[in-house]
């Protein structure tokens, strides 16, 4: 071989390195770009984007910690919790500090309020080792967290007969109840004039002589409101119900039983489990009593409200939007009962019964229905 052949060997051979070194550092490029973008889409919120990069990513470094954690994260995001538990169990394994705060969220989302309590416990910690304090958003998971678990040891035993979807903007029109039992109206009932919540429901009994609904208050909060009817047959200014029936919040969808006492409504005040819960209070001649949260299965994380009986064929409604179904909620339909009887705490079922995961699990063995749902 002679010395030109040699040079073209060596010229060629460095061109070759010197490829394949251009083509390694751009794909070293493309990670580390891909890598910034997921970040940057993460810290954006823009976690279904961020998700695939990740996925990607974490596909070539399986034992990485912090990609375990945001893959879980984008996962949980997504509503796959049972694919990002173990992600973000791998990140709190290897005290990525914020793992634990997911992990109590989905802990949450599942009902699982002892665990959630634990993992906020191992947040704190950890952070306190970091000298950092916690965020708002999760002192208020904590205090969800805390009212779980006091909700889960008093889940009422009901009989749940039916469950139908229907449109959001007209639910109550869904309630099938006899005229003894009052109606159930949209704002357009109430006289000229008259303030009213954009989403108030108005309560008129059989008399059709009170009417109760939502109106704006002077700090703009929804607060409960009625007016009755005068001699003259024109309707009185309306005065408040009570501003111990807000509780901080908004009060809305009333329902008065017949024995003109006792009221069902809804809250999303500090005493709400989560968006809109269902309270019920009764009054004396002068005011009405603290408003008492009636539990589990009634009330969710989600919004549940519009709590409605008819005495007359024993029957009751309420709706919630815990089946996350687009522009509709859900009506439960059940049977009141006169005495409040709980589940046993160590229940098996306890969370999916408090859940309504089936509402045909709340049926007692061997009855029927039918003539109660014809009624």
């Amino acid at each position: 071989m002679n010395v030109i052949q040699n040079n073209e060997i060596e010229m060629n051979f460095r061109l070759k390195a010197y490829i394949l070194g251009l083509m390694l550092a751009g794909v070293a490029s493309m990670s580390a770009q891909s890598l910034e973008d997921a970040k940057e889409l993460y810290r954006d919120g823009e976690y279904a984007q961020a998700l695939p990069i990740f996925e990607k990513l974490l596909a070539k470094k399986p034992k990485d910690a912090t990609l375990n954690h945001w893959t879980g994260v984008c996962l949980m995001k997504a509503g796959r919790y049972e694919e990002a538990i173990p992600l973000l169990k791998f990140g709190h394994s290897r005290k990525v500090i914020e793992s634990p705060r997911y992990l109590a969220e989905i802990a949450f989302l599942q009902y699982r309020a002892d665990d959630a309590a634990d993992y906020l416990d191992a947040y704190q910690t950890a952070l306190d080792k970091n000298k950092r304090e916690m965020p708002v958003e999760v002192e208020e998971l904590q205090r969800r967290v805390t009212k779980m678990r006091a909700m889960l040891d008093r889940v009422e035993r009901i009989e749940i007969i039916d469950s139908i979807a229907v449109d959001a903007d007209a639910f109550f029109e869904a309630y099938r109840m006899t005229a003894e039992s009052g109606s159930l109206n949209s704002a357009e009932v109430l006289p000229r004039g008259v303030n009213a919540v954009e989403d108030a429901v108005v309560y008129m009994p059989e008399s059709k002589t009170t009417m109760i609904w939502a109106a704006p208050d002077e700090n703009g909060k929804s607060t409960l409101v009625s007016s009755s009817v005068l001699s003259d047959g024109k309707w009185e200014h309306p005065h408040k119900l009570g501003d111990i029936l807000n509780e901080g919040g908004d009060a809305n969808y009333p329902f008065m039983l017949s024995d003109g006492i006792t009221l069902y409504f809804a809250n999303n005040g500090e005493n709400s489990l989560g968006g809109y819960d269902i309270f019920i209070s009764r009054h004396d001649e002068n005011e009405f009593f603290q408003p008492q949260n009636i539990g589990m299965p009634y009330n969710s994380i989600y919004d549940d409200y519009m709590l409605a009986i008819d005495e007359m064929t024993g029957v009751g409604w309420w709706a919630t939007d815990r089946n996350r179904l687009d522009g509709k909620v859900t009506i439960y339909k059940f049977i009141p009962k006169d005495m409040r009887e709980n589940y046993p705490v160590d229940e098996p079922r306890l969370s999916q019964l408090a859940m309504i995961s089936n509402y045909r699990d709340t049926w007692v063995d061997g009855a029927d229905y039918s003539d109660i749902l014809q009624a």
